[in-house]
């Protein structure tokens, strides 16, 4: 392979933020330059070096690393059971907020719950197994009406 096609800096793309109320234009060299200028580092290669310790992600600022809710199985469950939700119609889709019908990809995420559950067997709480035993019983009757 190339030493150009290693060099990931030179990319010479431009990212376009679209979202509501956002006027940021931005290209790669430009989030590095703004790391560099929040870092107080005094040269780039003495940025570059902090760079390789830190986990940050290039581009991101303070108001992009809110905290996240804490991942743990119980949510997982909950969060692949609303996709379910959705593709059964009875909750809009996100991208789209319109209400669809995928019977195919419901039964496929119900599938996938009942996997976890086979895999996770003798690894779960007691309040987990209730969750996941109760949330597989109302998604597979919520499928079977959607079905008829």
């Amino acid at each position: 392979m190339s030493e150009k096609n290693n060099n990931h800096e030179d990319t010479g793309f431009t990212i376009v933020d679209k979202r509501i109320g956002s006027k940021r234009e931005s290209s790669p060299d430009a989030d590095k330059e703004q790391l560099y200028e929040k870092s107080g580092t005094s040269s780039m290669d003495d940025f570059k070096e902090r760079r390789s310790d830190n986990t940050e992600e290039p581009g991101q600022t303070d108001r992009q690393q809110a905290p996240l809710p804490e991942v743990d199985f119980s949510s997982f469950i909950i969060s692949l059971s609303t996709s379910v939700y959705i593709h059964l119609g009875d909750i809009p889709d996100p991208v789209t907020n319109e209400k669809t019908i995928n019977l195919a990809m419901a039964k496929q995420t119900i599938d996938l719950i009942s996997m976890l559950k086979a895999k996770t067997e003798g690894n779960r709480t007691e309040e987990e197994d209730k969750l996941i035993e109760d949330m597989l019983y109302n998604l597979r009757m919520r499928f079977v009406t959607a079905s008829r």
